[in-house]
């Protein structure tokens, strides 16, 4: 029998943190088995009839299924797989977002549904003590990760990329992920920092974006998307990300692990599950959310300190390895059994 991947593949035309860690898990899973068979609900995800099809078709050809989906796909999609599969195939959970466990707390039928899985694999040991604090011994902690063969071949160049601090933002562009807060710190540092927006704006953001941009435009730049496997090299032409989200279904976002390897010093918001990827004044700095004139207060001190900025730079990019899937992956093949 074989092994079943049930994923937001993006359809082809999204793109996300979601959906990269899905197309990397993808990518290790056909490395490790040579085939697998798998389910893309980009398309299906308001087709309850395609969502019945699709487990149907992935049940009758697989007795291990591994299932990645953010909450609300996952909470449509896991009852379905549970009562379809009815304990014939494994199934092994691999969470996105950070919150999962809050979500399913108090909630008996998520409850059984997490139960039925072989395993759960959850990012952060925040989560992990979360899950465990529920009763669950089939929680793992697995980190984000990337396929990192081909990326850590060349060290990059540490060194001050120019007058004043480049500093982008690597993430979906809307603003829960902190871009208004992004711009107005940019502005306060107009003489200290440059500021690149890259990532893909949402459609109902985008007028507003351009709006913002516009008036911060002396050292603010939106660049818009790239593909995920031009990401690190896009991050080395940088010397910090900024990173103020607002979102509390954070996790482990794997932007961070692309900054890592581009050798960038991460300045985020401080948010539990950042705590342990994230070592304040190390490889990075955590700031409160929303608080501007702290996140200002940090690039400032990168732009003006050139021995912190190289000495932080050096310590972002040794985590990266870290999350190297060959790193990461093998307690999942291990319980899987592949």
């Amino acid at each position: 029998m074989a092994v079943g991947l049930i994923g937001n593949f993006g359809g082809g035309v999204a793109v996300g943190g979601q959906v990269t860690k899905t197309k990397e898990l993808e990518e290790a899973l056909l490395r490790r088995c040579g085939s697998i068979n798998v389910m893309d609900v980009y398309h299906i995800k308001h087709n309850p009839f395609g969502i019945i099809k699709g487990i149907r078709r992935i049940l009758r050809d697989c007795d291990r299924v591994v299932i990645i989906l953010s909450n609300g796909g996952y909470f449509i999609v896991n009852p379905l797989l549970q009562f379809l599969n009815r304990g014939r195939a494994k199934t092994f959970e691999v969470v996105t977002g950070g919150t999962r466990h809050e979500r399913i707390e108090g909630n008996g039928r998520r409850l059984k549904g997490e139960r039925a899985h072989t395993g759960i694999y959850v990012e952060t040991r925040v989560m992990y003590e979360g899950y465990r604090e529920l009763g669950f011994e089939n929680v793992r902690l697995l980190p984000n990760f990337r396929d990192l063969s081909g990326v850590l071949k060349d060290a990059p160049d540490l060194s001050r990329k120019g007058k004043k601090l480049r500093v982008c933002t690597f993430s979906r562009v809307n603003e829960a992920k902190g871009i208004v807060d992004a711009i107005s710190i940019a502005k306060i540092l107009r003489d200290e920092i440059t500021l690149d927006i890259i990532g893909p704006a949402d459609e109902d953001f985008k007028e507003r974006l351009k709006s913002l941009v516009e008036g911060a435009k002396e050292n603010v730049t939106f660049k818009g998307p790239v593909e995920p496997s031009e990401a690190v090299d896009t991050l080395k032409k940088y010397d910090a990300l900024l990173f103020p989200t607002r979102w509390e279904n954070e996790g482990f976002p794997g932007t961070f692990i692309d900054a890592m390897c581009a050798g960038l010093p991460i300045v985020s918001s401080d948010l539990v599950n950042f705590r342990e990827i994230i070592k304040n004044g190390e490889n990075g700095f955590l700031v409160h959310r929303g608080e501007k004139m702290a996140f200002a207060s940090k690039l400032k001190l990168l732009a003006s300190d050139d021995e912190l900025l190289l000495k932080m730079k050096k310590a972002s990019y040794d985590c990266a390895r870290l999350y190297d899937s060959e790193a990461v992956l093998p307690i999942l093949f291990k319980d899987m059994d592949i």
